[in-house]
């Protein structure tokens, strides 16, 4: 298989040395001082794998629309509005996009999913998560997912960080260590 990978950090470097190591051929990088854009790309590839930045979304998402090429999105970081466009995108174009593919997470997100009503009124939710200090979103996108596996209506007002002297309403409380 080909690929063209966005974002050339620890991860985009850690998902070439895999693909490589696997018989994957990597046909371009896009990234800050490489290409600069996937049509830069002058060799064909089969899929696109992103661990980059949320400013290279529409460049991304152009890209798809005129290629359809599928499109693996790893990126943490994106907004609301973003979300919305990755979700509306992928109605037409093959995308699989998640903040975080590890199995063990994606076990826990189900999990919490199922818990979160039956302990709701017994325990206060509270989301701590830590990551090296490279780190560049605060909450990650897996403390992000996490939160909306539990939160999925809105029914909890969501707080980051906390400080002050309050009661605690029907909230959840979300840390960021770095």
């Amino acid at each position: 298989m080909r690929v063209a990978l966005v974002g050339y950090g620890t991860m985009g470097q850690l998902v070439e040395k895999k693909l490589l190591a696997g018989g994957h051929e990597v046909a371009g990088i896009v990234s800050i001082g490489m290409l600069d854009d996937l049509n830069q790309i002058t060799s064909p590839f089969d899929v696109i794998i992103d661990f980059s930045h949320p400013s290279y979304l529409d460049m991304i998402l152009n890209y798809i629309e005129q290629t359809n090429t599928p499109i693996v999105i790893a990126t943490t970081g994106y907004t609301e509005a973003q979300v919305a466009r990755i979700k509306e995108a992928g109605k037409k174009h093959p995308i699989v996009y998640t903040a975080n593919f590890s199995l063990g997470i994606t076990v826990f997100e189900e999990v919490l999913k199922q818990i979160t009503p039956i302990l709701e009124d017994s325990f206060d939710i509270e989301v701590i998560e830590k990551h090296h200090n490279k780190k560049v979103d605060a909450p990650s996108g897996t403390a992000k997912m996490l939160v909306a596996a539990m939160n999925p209506d809105h029914q909890y007002e969501e707080v980051f960080g906390r400080h002050g002297m309050s009661k605690r309403a029907k909230e959840i409380g979300v840390h960021a260590v770095r």
